[in-house]
């Protein structure tokens, strides 16, 4: 019998550049290699009627994937599944591999898979199947009665390039192409820093795992060839921490004649590489800069200094490469004062453009999970707000009103503020 798994990517009320779920994409060609029949919608750019794809496609499981802010239509998915379909609902994503217990007591998902699923998602398919006993399979979280069954952590995948390619050929790519010129790739996973505002590093234990060039040199070549993209980005927390091997890729890459863009940290950036990473098409890097105050900085356990901002802000323009910095407003120890030192610092960078950014705690990180010991008051329970964009929670020194004040005033001070966008 030939297994037919159906994923769906959760649509989000941001408007935003969509691009192609590379999770569940792995994930795909995964099942794919094992004989199974998949199929993806993605409906950040799909209409469909849900009841109609499921009786039609009539799948052995069904699952969703999720973030914070896309988790509140994702449980709504999964009712109206539920409301034609009886099979089973498995749901990943950073949202439900901390608040696993959240999306299970809503009695509409069967299984959540906690972080990285790659070395979940085939057993899980066989244990669905009565293959396999459910609680064998590593990584997942469900119910028994009444009890949560979490079983032990699946290992991360070592080495990276084991994944396949993910299975663009089941997403709608001529949608995403009509929408934007630059789609993007993985390169690497990961980061070992322990910054108190992101989640990424809770997923993944704070390591780093990086891919081969030669492999993402020929999935670019593919992706140009096949689908016409202009731009790639790296969907990478953190790109140049392995720096000799983003020159060999840079080499590549200029062989490839393709623009290109990525994310990473400025204490992993220096003039060298920097030409090196324009001579072979970077034509922006993004950076989290998330304040003008040094103190503030450390407390966040950053790790890095005002000094080396301005310096990477300058090597950048000396070489042509577009560098925007994000700045985080209202972090636990922000007053007026600092975030007036924020707007200021941003000013003096004298860069292509920066973001501006509303603290958001989000669930599997310090800030949100100790919120009383940072002192943030968790001031918005609709997660479809956690985007960045919104004011979701306030800090001991700041009323809710004044941080709205002092945000407005932050993007209204920088004439370089952009609207953020996908890389």
């Amino acid at each position: 019998m030939v297994v037919r798994i159906l994923f769906l990517n959760a649509p989000t009320r941001f408007p935003t550049n969509p691009m192609p779920p590379l999770g569940i994409g792995f994930l795909a060609s995964i099942l794919e290699n094992r004989g199974c029949d998949v199929k993806i919608i993605d409906l950040q750019v799909e209409q469909v009627s849900l009841e109609k794809e499921i009786l039609h496609f009539d799948p052995h499981l069904v699952g969703i994937t999720t973030v914070t802010s896309t988790y509140p239509a994702a449980i709504e998915i999964a009712r109206s599944i539920k409301s034609v379909w009886k099979g089973p609902v498995i749901m990943g994503g950073h949202h439900v591999s901390f608040r696993d217990a959240e999306a299970l007591d809503t009695g509409l998902v069967d299984v959540v898979v906690r972080g990285e699923a790659e070395r979940t998602i085939w057993n899980l398919s066989r244990a669905l199947q009565g293959d396999i006993p459910l609680d064998t399979v590593q990584g997942i979280s469900f119910k028994k009665a009444d009890t949560i069954i979490r079983t032990p952590p699946a290992p991360l995948v070592e080495p990276l390039d084991e994944l396949p390619w993910p299975a663009r050929h089941l997403m709608p790519m001529q949608k995403y192409r009509e929408i934007s010129e630059l789609t993007h790739v993985l390169m690497s996973r990961g980061c070992p820093y322990s910054c108190l505002f992101c989640s990424c590093t809770q997923m993944v234990h704070h390591t780093h795992r990086i891919r081969h060039p030669d492999p993402v040199a020929e999935e670019i070549r593919h992706i140009t060839d096949t689908y016409s993209f202009e731009k790639i980005a790296f969907f990478d927390d953190f790109f140049t921490y392995y720096r000799d091997t983003v020159i060999e890729l840079c080499e590549l890459l200029t062989e490839l004649s393709i623009q290109w863009s990525c994310a990473t940290r400025v204490d992993y950036l220096d003039l060298e590489l920097l030409e090196k990473m324009k001579d072979s098409g970077c034509f922006r890097i993004f950076v989290g800069a998330e304040s003008g105050n040094q103190n503030i900085l450390n407390n966040v356990s950053k790790g890095t200094s005002l000094e080396k901002i301005r310096e990477v802000a300058s090597f950048t323009k000396k070489v042509g490469i577009d560098l925007i910095p994000s700045f985080v407003i209202g972090l636990p120890w922000d007053t007026e004062e600092t975030i007036q030192n924020t707007v200021e610092f941003s000013r003096s960078l004298d860069v292509g453009g920066v973001w501006f950014l509303p603290m958001t705690p989000f669930p599997g990180t310090p800030l949100y999970d100790e919120a009383e010991k940072y002192g943030i008051t968790i001031i918005e329970d609709d997660f479809t707000r956690y985007t960045t964009r919104s004011i979701v929670a306030t800090n001991q020194h700041l009323s809710v009103n004044k941080l709205k004040e002092l945000y407005l005033g932050a993007l209204l001070q920088n004439p370089r503020v952009r609207t953020p966008e996908f890389m």
